[in-house]
């Protein structure tokens, strides 16, 4: 029995250790100290040299007290010291904005940045196109922003006027009111686009999303098929799993160190040199400086998307690590009533790294009607 607890301690042990050192990684260092502590007391030999130095017995139910009070401390450390930005310094927010300035001027037309007053905060878009031409939601894939629109807008900026909107939580020119002050679930989606809309005076446009923007996307077409005129979904969240994305973009945030970081780069964005070239610098800068508080996928049920009324057109990358198996994304997908799904040779980025293929069959999808089943 002994040597059972004995196990099981130097596991909890492995646990917590992991913990402390992941939790240092995303700047906390008090938290840190206390879970570190934490694992100690779990030590056996650790426990063995406290009795020994104290020179009595030491019943097992101490240490568990003692723990207890240390996971207290840690949680009433988050209470009372909340986090105010999602970026761990000044310093990386200067640089991450740097970069984002320096994208934002390779924009290929004439644009307009502009702040949209929302209950979350004052959320940033960045508007091109002609004024009378019919609107574009954009919404860009997590770990990305507005700006990451570039290959796509110049096309179709030719006919339509289109809303590059930073995500909500992430890194960008959004002016947060606090970190996790997100929408949570479909509806508040749904809720916090509508208010975007209404706001910039659109009652109803065609909505593109990648990767997290697709999720949030399907999402706002879901609950609010009245705002959302088609849909085009870019390597889409929400259609494959996202467990695994969530641990490995964890992991890589909480352990910034290059090797982990370069993994992390070539899994989600895959090895094609354009797209490396293009969003290399600001992801390395991203998984290194901030603690983003995005919206949290998760994987529709069938059912789900049986109820998504509008026409819809989807494109999944047969190299895509973050969405998986292609055909269990195409599956899934399927289960939109009008869709129309293109399953090409690329990674997750697919908008990015197949431009001259997908700005023209969006223009096409836009300008057509997709016969239902």
């Amino acid at each position: 029995m002994i040597a059972f607890l004995n196990i099981l301690s130097w596991i909890f042990f492995v646990i917590f250790a992991f913990i402390a050192f992941l939790v240092l990684g995303m700047g906390g260092r008090l938290q840190f100290v206390l879970i570190l502590a934490i694992a100690l007391i779990l030590l056996p030999p650790f426990r063995y040299f406290v009795k020994n130095l104290a020179g009595v017995e030491i019943r097992w139910w101490a240490f568990v007290l003692v723990g207890v009070i240390l996971w207290g401390g840690v949680m009433l450390s988050f209470i009372l010291n909340p986090a105010k930005s999602i970026y761990k310094s000044e310093k990386y927010k200067s640089q991450l904005l740097k970069i984002y300035d320096e994208k934002l001027a390779q924009w290929p037309v004439p644009y307009e940045s502009r702040y949209i007053d929302t209950k979350y905060g004052k959320i940033h878009v960045i508007t091109s196109g002609p004024q009378d031409g019919y609107p574009v939601f954009l919404i860009n894939a997590s770990g990305l922003s507005g700006w990451s629109w570039i290959h796509n807008v110049e096309l179709l900026n030719t006919k339509y006027r289109t809303f590059a909107i930073d995500n909500v939580g992430e890194g960008g020119k959004n002016e947060m009111i606090a970190p996790g002050m997100i929408p949570k679930n479909g509806r508040e989606i749904a809720d916090f686009y509508s208010e975007i809309s209404d706001t910039l005076g659109i009652e109803k446009s065609h909505v593109i999303g990648a990767s997290i923007g697709g999720f949030i996307a399907t999402n706002y077409a879901l609950h609010s098929p009245e705002k959302v005129d088609k849909l085009v979904l870019l390597g889409s969240m929400g259609y494959g799993t996202t467990l695994r994305t969530i641990i490995a973009m964890t992991l890589a945030q909480g352990f910034p160190l290059k090797p982990i970081q370069e993994a992390t780069f070539r899994w989600a964005f895959g090895n094609d040199e354009t797209v490396n070239q293009s969003f290399g610098e600001w992801f390395r800068v991203y998984m290194k400086g901030l603690i983003p508080t995005p919206i949290v996928p998760t994987t529709f049920n069938p059912e789900e998307l049986r109820n998504v009324q509008v026409s819809t057109l989807a494109y999944f990358g047969t190299k895509d690590g973050v969405i998986g198996d292609v055909k269990d994304a195409e599956k899934l997908a399927l289960n939109i009533p009008n869709v129309q799904i293109e399953i090409v040779e690329s990674g997750h980025v697919i908008g990015a790294e197949l431009p001259e293929l997908v700005n023209p069959a969006i223009l096409e999808f836009f300008e057509s009607k997709i016969a239902e089943k």
